[in-house]
């Protein structure tokens, strides 16, 4: 019987359990009968955890107004969507086995398009911003994933992109047989975020693949992969800028209803939030 993609890419790779706290965390903020104080308990029980979420809910990226000293102010002040969404940030670190020069690429790559995800969403006016901010850092989970699973490969993987001029999408499916918006599909699914998310994370390199689908899920994709253009022009978590790219004119930008006057303002704004912010996620 032939393995199906799913079965191929389990065996594999080895995908990540989401992490105990998040686990328990996302579980509370599914009961509406979930109390700020049963969630401060439960994050006060890693203190790593704890005290990254401080650093990053006092940060302008959440532009709070005053101070934040305790966990309990901070998840009365930014709401659970927005606890929610740093827990799965900070947990999604612990993914990364290894630290070497190409993880830390890929860590930078998912901590701009979580800021760049975040600022295009509020552009667009998405009311989920959070979730989006999650898409963008996961997005490309499946390269960590595959490069957990062989390095040797995927540093084969990145060689072939920079000295060849070949997608990562094709020399992934050259030398591993699946690709990783596959792969990062699957983790989405077994850490049982939502539907959108793995369908924004699985197709975020084609947007017909969602163009018929609920009008969230195409803005949401679509906003994915216009922070993933921005990125690779900015050269954020690249070999370098690419300033050769046409954002204004991407298939994903105008889906959205961006002009070129937004963008003008939005690629530097992001580019500049990227610098001043990218070390809180450490």
């Amino acid at each position: 019987m032939t393995a199906t993609i799913e079965e191929v890419i389990m065996e594999a790779c080895d995908l990540p359990a989401v992490p105990d706290v998040a686990n328990k965390v996302m579980k509370l903020l599914a009961d509406p009968n979930t109390s700020s104080a049963m969630v401060c308990r439960t994050i006060s029980d890693d203190p790593a955890l704890t005290a990254r979420i401080l650093k990053i809910s006092n940060s302008a990226f959440y532009g709070c107004l005053r101070t934040i000293n305790n966990l309990q102010s901070a998840i009365v002040i930014i709401g659970y969507s927005a606890i929610r969404s740093l827990v799965i940030a900070v947990s999604t670190k612990e993914v990364y086995k290894n630290f070497g020069l190409t993880e830390r690429m890929l860590w930078e790559h998912s901590v701009g398009m979580g800021i760049a995800s975040h600022i295009l969403a509020k552009e667009a006016k998405i009311s989920k911003v959070d979730d989006v901010f999650v898409c963008g850092l996961m997005h490309d989970i499946g390269k960590v994933i595959m490069n957990n699973s062989n390095s040797d490969l995927y540093n084969t993987v990145m060689e072939r992109t920079y000295n060849e001029g070949i997608s990562a999408l094709e020399a992934e499916q050259d030398l591993f047989g699946f690709t990783h918006p596959e792969v990062g599909g699957l983790v989405i699914k077994k850490w049982n975020l939502t539907d959108e998310l793995e369908k924004a994370v699985q197709f975020h390199h084609d947007l017909q693949k969602v163009a018929g689908e609920d009008k969230y899920i195409l803005t949401l994709t679509s906003i994915i992969n216009l922070a993933d253009t921005i990125c690779r022009r900015l050269g954020i978590g690249t070999k370098g800028p690419d300033e050769g790219i046409d954002v204004k004119g991407t298939e994903a930008a105008k889906t959205l209803g961006f002009t070129a006057a937004q963008l003008d303002e939005l690629i530097p704004m992001i580019a500049k939030t990227y610098s001043e912010e990218k070390n809180i996620f450490e």
